[in-house]
């Protein structure tokens, strides 16, 4: 019935009831393909540095990604970057995001800080080598050893 399916919040707006969400996620989840954790690679041109690429977010899931003449737009599941369990963007892509917003650097100051993230920017940067093909870490250590700065160019579509 309607009156289990939404709620009425305190503002008068409508809302799902929690079992209205858990009723569209196992709907989703019988219809809907499992997205795949990666797709392909990008063609990064031969002999392209991480300081050649640049990473511009769209949206909260979407991306526009430039290395020379090389552009493409692309989606969290196509960089590898998606919760295979729940087919939303992973917390590498969250990571990714958060040094966006941060001007490609983080340290323990940064909004979004935590010890967690040290295991996530190893393998936020395993899975960008993979995807672009290019030696060395698009993230590394900032000079004084207290943070990390990317190497790749990173653009928020946060104001």
């Amino acid at each position: 019935p309607l009156e289990q399916a939404l709620l009425r919040g305190d503002d008068g707006e409508s809302d799902l009831s929690p079992w209205a969400r858990e009723q569209l996620v196992t709907f989703r989840d019988r219809l809907m393909p499992r997205p795949q954790s990666t797709v392909g690679c990008f063609p990064t041109p031969t002999g392209s540095r991480w300081s050649d690429v640049e990473i511009e977010f769209k949206d909260g899931e979407t991306v526009s990604v430039r290395i020379s003449d090389q552009r493409e737009v692309l989606s969290f599941t196509q960089l590898g970057l998606c919760d295979s369990r729940s087919g939303k963007p992973s917390k590498q892509w969250e990571l990714l995001r958060t040094f966006a917003e941060n001007h490609g650097v983080m340290t323990w100051q940064s909004p979004g800080a935590c010890r967690q993230n040290r295991k996530r920017r190893e393998l936020l940067n395993d899975s960008l080598r993979k995807f672009f093909d290019i030696e060395g870490d698009p993230i590394e250590l900032t000079d004084d050893k207290k943070g990390w700065r990317c190497v790749i160019r990173l653009k928020s579509d946060r104001a």
